[in-house]
C-alpha cells in the first residue's frame, strides 16, 4: 500500500510525510559524513547506500525511504552493485537539493 501511495505523490516531500505517516522508517545516506552511523538522521547518515539497502544495517521494512543526499557513491564493495534485501523498499534523493547522485560500480558485471 505504501509503495501506491508514494507513486501518486507529487514531491518527495509528500513521499517523506507519507512515510512517516504511515509509520515507515526514514533511512538517511550522504556520502559526504566521515563514517556512517546508524542511518536514522543526516547527522548519524549511512556513507554508502548499500549500507542503507542492506537489511543488515538497517531494519528496512516494506514502505521504508532511503533518503540520498548529492554525491559521488563508491558501491564497489559488492561486486553484484547494490543489493536491495526487501522488497518494497523506496528511494529518492533528499528533497530540496539537487538530485545529483553519481554510483561508482565498475566491479558489477552486466548479464
Amino acid at each position: 500500500m505504501a509503495e501506491y501511495l508514494y507513486q501518486q505523490a507529487k514531491t518527495r516531500g509528500d513521499i517523506l510525510a507519507m512515510a512517516k505517516a504511515l509509520g515507515k522508517n526514514v533511512w538517511h545516506v550522504d556520502a559526504a559524513i566521515s563514517s556512517s552511523g546508524d542511518g536514522k538522521s543526516w547527522g548519524t547518515a549511512f556513507k554508502t547506500i548499500n549500507e542503507a539497502a542492506s537489511s543488515a544495517n538497517a531494519a528496512l521494512v516494506a514502505g521504508d525511504v532511503v533518503v540520498v543526499r548529492p554525491g559521488n557513491y563508491d558501491e564497489n564493495a559488492n561486486a553484484d552493485g547494490i543489493q536491495m534485501d526487501t522488497d518494497g523498499v523506496t528511494i529518492i534523493s533528499a528533497p530540496g537539493e539537487n538530485a545529483n547522485v553519481d554510483i561508482d560500480n565498475t566491479n558489477a558485471g552486466v548479464t
